[in-house]
């Protein structure tokens, strides 16, 4: 009986330390070093570049689009959080923006893929009017799609772009470790 107590506690001990305290982590994903991201249409995710689970800590995507369909007219993304973690900020900068005859916006929308493509949160750039930054924080568990583009494929429209996702441990994470290592260390008595 102590030594499965005592599995349990070391159990609740690694999980815990692993998985919610564990190693915190920065991640650039950056156009430039990686080679153009994918531009898919909208809502095909089949050529989107997955980037896989962004744990605990900082993570930028920088990337460029413009208006030409044939050159570079969107780029997309997928990730994942995982149980037990949310995105707490997340900041969107566009610079060196040129909006092409006809073309009024640029934007970066983020979609929850549960249950199917729910708006999640945006921002966007207007031609004449003030920039709108992401709103929405905090997002759970989830896979998202990430979404970077204009109001059409408008040749010269063009910008850079820098997306700044933190996560961290949701509310009440930690705490629930906490609670079950002591009900191991208590039932171990």
């Amino acid at each position: 009986m102590h030594k499965a107590a005592f599995s349990t506690l070391t159990l609740a001990a690694f999980a815990c330390s692993s998985g919610f305290v564990g190693t915190v982590l920065a991640d650039v994903f950056d156009e430039g070093a990686l080679g153009d991201f994918p531009g898919t249409s909208f809502f095909n995710t089949s050529n989107a570049l997955d980037i896989g689970v962004l744990g605990a800590g900082s993570h930028t995507i920088t990337g460029s689009i413009t208006g030409n369909s044939v050159q570079d007219p969107s780029d997309t993304l997928l990730f994942q959080i995982e149980p037990g973690f949310e995105i707490t900020t997340l900041t969107a900068s566009f610079t060196n923006v040129t909006f092409g005859g006809g073309s009024s916006s640029v934007f970066a929308r983020l979609y929850s893929t549960t249950p199917s493509f729910d708006l999640a949160d945006e921002a966007e750039l207007r031609a004449n009017n003030p920039f709108e930054q992401f709103d929405a924080a905090p997002h759970g568990p989830d896979t998202y799609y990430m979404f970077v583009d204009m109001d059409g494929f408008i040749p010269g429209t063009a910008m850079d772009y820098q997306l700044d996702l933190r996560i961290t441990p949701a509310p009440g994470s930690a705490g629930l470790c906490a609670l079950v290592a002591l009900g191991a260390a208590r039932r171990r008595r």
